[in-house]
C-alpha cells in the first residue's frame, strides 16, 4: 500500500505548480460566476450546477496535466519496468483521482464558508451526486486512456468534458431520474439518496480499475 501512495505522491509532485492553479481556480471561478447573479438567491439556485461544473473541471484538469507530463517522460513505460508493478500504477491513479476530487470539494468548501462573496454552499448529498458523475466520466475514461493512450484521446478528451460541463445541469437531473427510477430508492431519504449516490460511484470505481488492471497488463509498451 506504501507503494501506491508513493505513486499518488509522485502524480502530485509532477504537477505541484498546475495544481495550485487548478485549486485557485476552484475558489476564484465560483466568486466570478456568483458575482454575475443578482439577487443573492438567483445565486443559490445555480449553486448545485456551479459545484458541479468546478469539481468535474478541476478534477479532469488534475487528470490531464499529470497525463501531459507523464507523456513528456514516458513515466508509465518506465515506471512499469519497477518492482511498482502494473496493477500499483492503475490503483495509485485512480486513488490520485479520489484525493483530487477530496481536495477540490475541500478547497471549494472552505472558500464558501471564508469568502464574502456569497459563494453557494454545497450539502453532502450533492457532493455525492456530483462524485457519482464524475466516477461515471472517469470510470469509462480512464479504461479508455489506458487502451489507447492519452495522446490519442486528449483530442476528444478535453472537447467532451467542455461538453459535459455545458450541460451538467441536464447530466445531474440525469443521475438522479436514473437512481430514483430504481424501485427500492424512490422512498429513500435525502441522506439516504446520498449514500445511494456515494455507493454507486464507488461501485463504478471499482469496475473501472479491474477493467483498467486488466487492460494495463495485456498492453504492450
Amino acid at each position: 500500500m506504501n507503494m501506491v501512495f508513493s505513486l499518488v505522491k509522485k502524480d502530485f509532485l509532477l504537477i505541484r505548480k498546475a495544481l495550485l492553479l487548478i485549486l485557485l481556480l476552484t475558489i476564484v471561478y465560483p466568486i466570478v460566476y456568483v458575482l454575475e447573479f443578482e439577487p443573492k438567491d438567483a445565486a443559490e439556485s445555480i449553486g448545485p450546477v456551479l459545484f458541479g461544473r468546478v469539481a468535474s473541471l478541476c478534477t479532469f484538469l488534475v487528470y490531464n496535466a499529470i497525463s501531459i507530463e507523464e507523456l513528456r517522460h514516458r513515466a508509465l513505460c518506465l515506471l512499469a519496468a519497477t518492482p511498482f508493478g502494473r496493477k500499483r500504477i492503475v490503483a495509485g491513479k485512480y486513488l490520485t483521482m479520489l484525493v483530487t476530487f477530496i481536495m477540490v470539494v475541500g478547497t471549494y468548501v472552505a472558500g464558501s464558508l471564508a469568502l464574502p462573496f456569497g459563494v453557494p454552499r454545497v450539502r453532502w448529498n450533492v457532493a455525492s451526486i456530483v462524485f457519482l458523475g464524475t466516477s461515471a466520466f472517469l470510470g469509462v475514461y480512464l479504461p479508455a486512456s489506458f487502451k489507447f493512450g492519452y495522446a490519442k484521446l486528449q483530442s476528444i478528451g478535453i472537447p467532451l468534458m467542455l461538453a459535459l460541463l455545458l450541460f451538467v445541469g441536464k447530466f445531474e437531473e440525469s443521475i438522479i431520474s436514473g437512481i430514483g427510477r430504481v424501485r427500492f430508492l424512490k422512498a429513500l431519504s435525502v441522506t439516504q439518496f446520498g449514500a445511494a449516490a456515494l455507493v454507486l460511484a464507488v461501485l463504478i470505481g471499482m469496475v473501472s480499475v479491474m477493467i483498467s488492471i486488466s487492460i494495463f497488463e495485456r498492453k504492450d509498451l
